[in-house]
C-alpha cells in the first residue's frame, strides 16, 4: 500500500521500472539463486529469475521513461572512457566475442547511470528501495549462516565453499560463486543498512546489518568489513563533534556488537576470524597463502606500470592480463589495476578527473537518502581497490541515484 501510493504520480514506464528495480534489489543478495548459471550441470534446475534479462529490461524501461536527457560531467567522462576502451580493445583483442561482451556490458552500465539520474524520483521511493534491500539481505544472510554452520543444508547456498588448508576450515560463499562477488554486493548492503538504521531507527535495518555482517565474516572476506569500519568512522567524524564521551560511546557500542557477533560464530571459525584480523593489522605474521594473496595485487600493479604501460602507453582494453611471475593469464584483482591495464596513460588522468568530479558532486548532497547512497558507493570504491568488481550492478544503480538531483538536493529538514 505504501509503495502503491508513492508510485501513482509516475508514468507507466517508470512504474514498471521501479517494480523491476525493487525485484532486483530483493534478489541481488541471493547471488546464483536468481542468476543464470554458467554451467547448468552444476545445478538441478534453472533460476527463478534471470538477472541478466532483468538488467536489459531495467535499461530499456529507463530509456523509455525519459522525456529528455541531461548529461553531467561524470556522464561525459564515462562515455569518453567507453569510447577509448572500445577502440583500444578492438585494436589489441585476440578474442573478439569475449571483448564485445565486455564492451556491451560496460556500455549498458553507463546507460543505466544516465537513465536513472534523469528520472524524477522521490526520496520516499528510494527509502523503499533501502527497505526491500534490507529484507532481501536479511533472508539471504540467515540462509547463508544456517547452511554455513551446518544446522541444515539449504540448496544453492555455500555450494562453492572452499577449504582453507592453512586454517582447516571452509570459507563459505553464501549464494554466490565467489566470496569476492558476495563482498562486492555486501559492502553496499552493509553500509546502506548501517546508515538506514542510524537515520530511520527501524529494527529491520539493524537485524539485516547484524546478520549480513555475520554472513560476510563467515566468508573470511577481510575487505568488506574493513571498508565498512572505515566508512563508519568517516561518517561519525564528519557528522559529530568528537570528544572523549562520544569516543567512549563508539568503543562501547563496537565492543557490544563485536561480542554478539562472535557469540553467533562457531568456535573454529571464531579463531580464524581473530587470526585474520590480527594478521591484517600486522599484529601476527601472515600465513604463506595469505601473504601471497596480499602481494599478488601489488605485483600485478607493479608489472602494469613498469612493463605493460611502458611497452604500450595506450593500454590494452578489455584483454586478458598475462602475469609474468605465474606464466599465465590471471585476474588483475583490482578495479584500479583493470583501468590502468585497459587504458594506459589515459587512465591515470581519467581516474583523477572522475574522482574529483564525483567528490565535488557528493559534497552537495544533503538529503538522508543521498548521504546513505554516497557512503555506500564510496564503500564499494574502497572495496574495488583490492577486487575486480566493475560489473557490480548495485554500484552502477547507486551511481545513477547519487547523480539524481531529485534525491541529492533536498534539504535535510524536509
Amino acid at each position: 500500500m505504501y509503495m502503491k501510493e508513492k508510485l501513482t504520480k509516475y508514468n507507466i514506464q517508470t512504474k514498471l521500472l521501479f517494480v523491476i528495480i525493487i525485484l532486483y534489489l530483493f534478489t541481488v543478495p541471493f547471488g546464483i539463486v536468481f542468476k543464470s548459471f554458467e554451467d547448468s550441470r552444476e545445478f538441478l534446475k534453472p533460476p527463478l529469475i534471470n538477472l541478466s534479462f532483468l538488467t536489459s529490461l531495467i535499461l530499456l524501461l529507463s530509456i523509455l521513461s525519459l522525456k529528455r536527457i541531461q548529461f553531467k560531467v561524470i556522464d561525459s567522462l564515462l562515455l569518453v572512457l567507453f569510447i577509448y576502451i572500445s577502440l583500444v580493445t578492438l585494436l589489441f583483442t585476440n578474442n573478439l566475442s569475449n571483448s564485445l561482451y565486455s564492451i556491451i556490458l560496460f556500455l549498458s552500465n553507463i546507460l543505466l547511470v544516465i537513465s536513472i539520474e534523469n528520472i524524477k524520483i522521490k526520496r520516499s521511493t528510494v527509502h523503499s528501495f533501502f527497505y526491500i534491500l534490507a529484507i532481501g539481505s536479511l533472508i539471504s544472510s540467515l540462509a547463508t549462516i544456517v547452511d554455513g554452520i551446518g544446522i541444515f543444508n539449504i540448496p544453492y547456498f555455500n555450494e562453492k565453499s572452499s577449504f582453507l588448508n592453512e586454517y582447516d576450515v571452509y570459507a563459505i560463499t553464501g549464494p554466490f560463486l565467489r566470496r569476492t562477488s558476495m563482498g562486492a554486493f555486501y559492502i553496499i548492503i552493509l553500509i546502506t543498512n548501517l546508515l538506514s538504521f542510524f537515520y530511520y531507527k527501524k529494527i529491520i535495518y539493524g537485524l539485516s546489518l547484524f546478520f549480513s555482517l555475520i554472513a560476510i565474516i563467515l566468508t573470511f572476506n577481510r575487505s568488506a568489513p574493513l571498508a565498512l569500519v572505515i566508512i563508519f568512522l568517516i561518517f561519525i567524524f564528519k557528522r559529530y563533534h568528537i570528544n572523549l564521551f562520544n569516543i567512549f560511546k563508539i568503543i562501547i557500542l563496537t565492543t557490544v556488537m563485536s561480542t554478539l557477533i562472535m557469540i553467533f560464530i562457531p568456535n573454529k571459525q571464531n579463531k580464524v576470524v581473530k587470526t585474520k584480523l590480527l594478521t591484517t593489522l600486522f599484529i601476527e605474521n601472515k600465513t604463506n597463502a595469505q601473504r601471497e594473496a596480499d602481494n599478488l595485487r601489488l605485483e600485478v600493479f607493479h608489472q602494469i606500470i613498469t612493463k605493460d604501460i611502458t611497452n604500450n602507453p595506450l593500454g590494452y582494453g578489455f584483454h586478458d592480463f598475462y602475469f609474468d611471475k605465474m606464466n599465465k593469464n590471471v585476474n588483475v584483482h583490482s578495479n584500479l589495476n583493470l583501468l590502468l591495464y585497459a587504458t594506459g596513460i589515459f587512465g591515470v588522468f581519467w581516474i583523477m578527473f572522475f574522482l574529483y568530479y564525483l567528490y565535488k558532486t557528493s559534497k552537495k548532497i544533503v538529503s538522508k537518502e543521498g548521504i546513505i547512497i554516497k557512503y555506500s558507493l564510496f564503500g564499494w570504491l574502497l572495496y574495488s581497490l583490492v577486487h575486480t568488481t566493475i560489473s557490480t550492478f548495485l554500484a552502477w544503480l547507486f551511481l545513477g541515484l547519487i547523480l539524481n538531483k531529485e534525491i541529492s538536493n533536498v534539504s535535510k529538514s524536509e
